[in-house]
């Protein structure tokens, strides 16, 4: 199933991602880690960064990486017709879409590993008072699946559209609508105002309430395992929706 080539055109149209956007998540980890003597504090403060909804730069890394990325691998190579010289090397269209699902994962994966790996080491190093590493280790779990949950909605946007404006314009208003309801199921959850209760349910509208990270411990697995239950069935889901529509749709060759 693995083919080299297909990932080597990946990583060629994904650059800026191995080259900008990982070495920066390391250095802001890194830089907190070292110059904040306390590392309960460091910690505290890289999960509101990375974790937060609301406050952290997970929205933002969702924006740019989800609306991208997936557009970038699936759609663009069809509307520009970059895909018939790929196909022309007899590769069956499952193959290419696997490698490049799997690519994509792996992005979401070392995102999250390489924010996990350096807390995580200085967690073991420093030991803290504030979280440990089973919980610390749960919760870039529930961040990953978080992630590829929403990553594979916007993946099988890109498997059914033919065009890159279209791709985009779905993948943005996803991201959007998400974000939105989130913040207003949040903001009305702390009022009592009677006519404001139902936009509370808001939030179930929304992946952005499968993850807390406040909720994550490891002394209560109870709290989220059904969350991480959800978020894979969604992935599942729509990663296979994916490889179904791609497979099975004409393409403008």
């Amino acid at each position: 199933m693995f083919n080299l080539q297909l990932w080597k055109d990946s990583f060629r149209s994904t650059k800026s991602f191995w080259f900008l956007i990982l070495p920066f998540i390391f250095l802001i980890n890194l830089l907190i880690l070292i110059f904040n003597k306390n590392i309960d504090d460091s910690v505290s403060t890289i999960q509101l960064l990375f974790f937060s909804n609301i406050a952290g730069l997970s929205i933002v890394a969702i924006s740019i990486f989800f609306v991208v990325v997936p557009n970038t691998l699936n759609t663009r190579p069809i509307d520009r017709g970059y895909l018939t010289y790929t196909l022309s090397t007899k590769l069956s269209r499952l193959k290419i879409i696997l490698n490049k699902m799997t690519y994509f994962i792996f992005c979401i994966t070392s995102y999250v590993f390489i924010n996990f790996l350096i807390v995580f080491i200085f967690i073991l190093i420093k030991k803290p008072t504030y979280i440990n590493s089973a919980s610390w280790t749960l919760q870039c779990l529930g961040y990953w699946l978080f992630l590829t949950s929403v990553g594979s909605i916007c993946f099988m946007f890109s498997s059914i559209f033919n065009k890159s404006s279209l791709t985009l314009l779905f993948s943005s208003i996803l991201i959007v609508l998400f974000y939105t309801l989130f913040i207003t199921s949040s903001v009305v959850s702390k009022t009592d105002a009677e006519n404001l209760k139902l936009l509370k349910n808001l939030k179930y509208l929304t992946l952005f309430s499968l993850f807390d990270y406040t909720k994550i411990e490891s002394k209560d697995v109870s709290k989220f395992i059904y969350n991480f239950i959800v978020l894979s069935s969604i992935s599942v889901i729509c990663y296979s929706i994916s490889s179904i529509v791609y497979i099975k749709k004409d393409l403008p060759l």
